[in-house]
């Protein structure tokens, strides 16, 4: 890149591996700039002779990682008075060549490059100090309880180390002698003098835990039944297997919450399976969640056997949650479907709207539906929604009257109906904010632009027991809204998404501010299994605000979430034998592509997007034996098949032979399309052809089990706007790693097939693209399991 300051000339390079933060501003004041690329060379000039361009690297903001901004200072610009601008934009042909390109060497850290002492727990104890030595858990290891009421939680740990380590400790109710080899549960009003003199008798705040690991014993004290369950989540998370050797390191940890509620609001399942979601919930408790909203739609509850279905599903979930210490609140979304609720909304030519308040029949409706999500799970609290409410106002019946005094009714009406029921109502706060009083990257929508006039107005008037969900996805180093709430008297949760930033500095506003506490919000993981929809950090610092910081962080929110939710590719304990199988014979592309629109090679992209840094020969993609032919001298290594591609593609492909008895197939394999999506949709199938004719078919779906090779989510439709963790899937293992020449993100999946008939002889593998979508599918390696 070469700049221009005056009648000097530089040149800076921008690297494909980022700078460090402090040094990410690259030009600052530069009257005209000159970038090089593989695209184009492009010339940016200020042509009224000023110094106002500036360049900026932000990939080494964890995240952000794809972005640099070329952008331009102008200063001081005064009201009312007029300003002229002009730049020149100049594209011409590239003159950098592919060789010229550095890619940058990935590295991937393994367990064993961690040191015990940055041990990742999640979230990080308010006081921990690591002491030499371990405990070693063996078969003569035995779980003390010295009460029947903590037997659940007793079995809850040892569930746990069986699952993890296939190792089934022993349960003992038992007066304390001898605690050697021992792990012990109890509250700290059950725990002798002389124990308790160890903790040095301080008071701990509810949910709090003593956690004390030496050479003989372990010892888990609890303020309360919650505080030693979350005593048991931090100790797995430092349990360790070294060969044979189950190990924890000596450590006394005191601990507790800075905030009192910490969860996650996630839409009522859809997509999701029952199981999954309690996998999700399970996955929250582990990083000390207390509180789940599900989340519903009135539509979703519309027909009867869905209804029924749904209100079945929250009450198992809601008993499953109380297992691991989470409260289920319902909620009900109040904006309604016109097609199917016609008759009481207040805006029949939208697709969605929010219910009439001055019909008594809107009231039938949405109580009806109040109460059987009640009824399901006996809730303390209640979300009745009324978050971006466009539509008041808007019917003959209501049209003439002002907008907040229809809100407040509304709300009343309803605050009253579930304070009889004993439940406390939870409200969205955005239409209780002036957008004229706050700034614009605060969520305020009263008066904004398209929504009703003043209705912030209601908030003097509601009654004070109403919790406030003040939802902020917006980052920024404060939120005053929270304290705002508060100086009115009313209590306020936060509510944060997936931005990183948003949930570091949301939690330390709440806790500034008094809050109750904060919870995020995943509103797409039920419709897609997206891992990048929500963020686990909203538990990080909802428990210790502020603690790690945002650029300590030792791992990835959304790999660590996904990791305690997917199904694993291996089983722990098994030593598995992996035969790759040469696709040589049957390949009809190259993962190298030199030439853009030539109908060959890599998804005919041209060299910017191929995959000439994937390691050859034989190779370990999550664990999996694959052998990858080499593509030097035009050798075509890997398999592609499509549907409705300019590419002249087959769309079936068949005969690649197996011919042996398998207890599983491993795919390594990938897709494209100009419409790559986040939502699940079948498109292809790998068909498994036994020797005796039978055959089984393996749907590939996207976003489920195959992805889009490129991992930007620029190049998928996605209404969650989320951006990151799109190789992250719920039905398959992200493989391998990459950056293209042109420095974007690459992956390749691993699938697994488990053969339901292991005994039957697999004669070979068929696949076609199938559906009406534009898309071409690769698949680069199978692997056999004898």
């Amino acid at each position: 890149m070469k700049v221009v300051k005056g009648s000097k000339v530089y040149q800076v390079t921008l690297p494909v591996t980022p700078p460090s933060m402090e040094n990410r501003f690259l030009i600052k004041n530069a009257s005209s700039i000159k970038i090089y690329s593989p695209f184009c060379t492009l010339i940016i000039s200020d042509e009224t002779g000023e110094n106002s361009i500036n360049v900026a690297d932000f990939r080494s903001v964890w995240w952000d990682k794809k972005n640099f901004y070329i952008y331009a200072i102008k200063k001081p610009l005064y009201p009312v008075k007029k300003y002229h601008f002009k730049y020149k934009f100049v594209i011409k042909p590239p003159q950098v060549s592919i060789n010229e390109i550095q890619l940058p060497e990935v590295v991937f850290q393994t367990e064993k490059d961690v040191d015990v002492n940055k041990k990742v727990i999640i979230p990080y104890p308010q006081e921990i100090e690591f002491k030499k030595g371990h405990f070693l858990i063996n078969g003569k290891t035995s779980i003390v309880i010295l009460d029947e009421e903590y037997l659940s939680l007793a079995n809850i740990l040892k569930e746990e180390i069986n699952s993890l380590f296939d190792l089934e400790l022993k349960i003992q109710k038992t007066q304390i002698k001898d605690l050697k080899n021992m792990i012990l549960l109890a509250t700290l009003d059950f725990l002798p003098q002389d124990l308790l003199d160890d903790f040095h008798s301080e008071k701990l705040k509810p949910e709090g835990y003593y956690l004390l690991v030496n050479n003989d014993q372990i010892i888990i004290a609890g303020q309360d039944k919650r505080g030693i369950f979350y005593g048991i989540q931090t100790l797995l998370q430092l349990i360790e297997k070294d060969k044979d050797k189950i190990t924890v390191p000596s450590v006394e940890i005191k601990d507790w919450p800075a905030l009192r509620i910490r969860g996650m609001c996630i839409t009522a399942p859809t997509e999701a399976k029952l199981n999954i979601l309690k996998k999700y919930i399970k996955a929250l408790a582990k990083y000390k969640a207390n509180t789940v909203v599900l989340y519903y739609k009135p539509n979703h509850l519309f027909d009867y056997i869905k209804r029924k279905k749904a209100l079945e599903d929250l009450k198992e979930l809601s008993l499953f949650a109380k297992k691991y210490f989470i409260e289920v609140i319902p909620g009900l979304s109040a904006k309604l479907n016109t097609k199917l609720f016609e008759n009481i909304v207040e805006n029949k030519n939208v697709i969605q709207s929010f219910y009439c308040p001055s019909l008594s029949e809107s009231y039938k409706v949405m109580f009806s539906l109040y109460q059987d999500l009640i009824d399901a799970c006996h809730p303390k609290y209640f979300l009745i929604g009324h978050d971006e409410i466009k539509d008041l106002a808007k019917c003959p019946r209501c049209r003439d009257k002002e907008p907040y005094k229809l809100l407040l009714k509304d709300i009343i009406k309803i605050h009253n109906w579930l304070a009889k029921r004993g439940i406390t109502t939870l409200m969205w706060g955005d239409m209780l904010l002036n957008r004229k009083d706050w700034p614009n990257d605060i969520t305020a929508h009263s008066n904004a632009y398209g929504y009703p006039s003043n209705t912030h107005k209601a908030l003097s008037f509601l009654p004070k027991d109403i919790v406030i969900l003040d939802w902020q996805y917006k980052p920024r180093k404060n939120y005053p809204t929270f304290k705002y709430f508060k100086d009115k008297d009313f209590k306020v949760i936060g509510v944060s998404w997936y931005d990183g930033k948003n949930n570091y500095y949301l939690a330390q506003s709440a806790y500034k501010y008094g809050a109750l506490g904060i919870l995020g919000s995943d509103w797409g993981f039920s419709h897609t299994l997206s891992f990048g929809a929500n963020s686990i950090l909203c538990l990080e610092y909802a428990w210790s605000p502020g603690v790690p910081e945002l650029e300590d962080l030792s791992y990835d929110p959304i790999t660590t979430f996904a990791k305690q939710i997917k199904p694993p590719l291996l089983d722990y304990s098994s030593k598995k034998t992996f035969i790759p199988i040469d696709l040589s014979p049957y390949a009809n592309e190259s993962t190298i592509d030199e030439k853009f629109g030539d109908g060959k090679g890599w998804f005919d992209l041209g060299s910017l997007f191929d995959l000439r840094n994937l390691p050859i020969g034989e190779q370990k993609f999550a664990g999996i034996n694959f052998y990858i032919a080499s593509p030097e001298n035009g050798q075509r290594n890997c398999i592609i098949f499509g549907k409705n591609t300019y590419q002249p593609l087959p769309e079936e492909i068949k005969g690649i032979k197996i011919n042996k008895k398998v207890k599983a197939l491993f795919f390594l394999h990938t897709m494209m399309s100009p419409l790559a999506s986040v939502w699940h949709k079948t498109i292809g199938v790998y068909k498994i052809n036994y020797a005796d004719g039978t055959f089984v078919d393996v749907k590939l779906v996207e976003n489920f089990n195959i992805t889009d090779f490129r991992s930007s989510g620029i190049f998928r439709e996605n209404p969650w706007t989320f951006n990151k963790g799109f190789e992250i899937l719920y039905g398959a293992e992200c493989g391998w790693e990459g950056i293209s020449l042109c420095g974007e993100k690459i992956n390749l999946q691993v699938c697994k097939w488990k053969n339901p008939f292991p005994e039957k002889i697999v004669k070979s593998i068929d696949m076609r693209a199938i559906g009406k979508k534009p898309v071409k599918i690769a698949l680069l390696g199978i692997s056999t399991l004898n």
